[in-house]
């Protein structure tokens, strides 16, 4: 019998098709969710409104629900959250009249650096990154700065809680690019 036809009936490739759906389907809402908020930075910059402050709430939403929400993104392999390579072929090889006698093979080449893929692991840098911009600025503008009353304890508070967001996301981060083997 056909060994992917085996691993089709026990299911551990049908497993692995609807786990690789799933994250697929999260990286499309990600990305999004982030590109919409990319949009907005291009208009503040056209329209010169603080794109730190009025994305304050949306940024940091999106990092919330990567941080606490239902889907555990540390779990994500590295291969699942961004392209690591291609499938290429062989050449095929041919004889002196020019018939091809044997096939190109395929074989997975990998990037020397992997790109952005389904945008999983890259957004969740880009997330990590905005958030580290509205640290710098709330660092520049002073603790009382994020608080609806201008009150550097609030402000602090709110500082406070994007650090250990920030700490979160590099630890999922890590965890990903650490995550080198496949869903089983």
């Amino acid at each position: 019998m056909n060994p992917e036809v085996m691993n089709y009936m026990v299911g551990t490739e049908s497993a692995q098709d609807v786990n690789y759906t799933f994250v697929e389907a999260i990286a499309k809402a990600l990305d999004e969710t982030i590109q919409k908020i990319e949009d907005w930075k291009v208009k503040a910059e056209e329209e010169g409104f603080d794109f730190a402050e009025s994305s304050m709430q949306a940024v940091q939403g999106v990092a919330l629900a990567v941080s606490y929400g239902i889907v555990d993104f540390s779990l994500i392999s590295f291969p699942d959250a961004c392209e690591t390579g291609v499938i290429e072929n062989t050449p095929e090889q041919k004889d002196e009249e020019g018939n091809v006698i044997a096939p190109g093979e395929p074989y997975f080449k990998e990037h020397d650096e992997p790109q952005p893929g389904n945008r999983l692991l890259f957004n969740l840098r880009r997330i990590k990154e905005l958030l580290e911009e509205q640290q710098d600025v709330h660092e520049e503008r002073g603790m009382e700065w994020a608080s609806p009353h201008g009150c550097p304890e609030d402000g602090q508070n709110s500082f406070d809680q994007r650090t250990r967001i920030i700490q979160m996301l590099d630890k999922t981060i890590g965890k990903i690019e650490s995550n080198r083997g496949q869903f089983a």
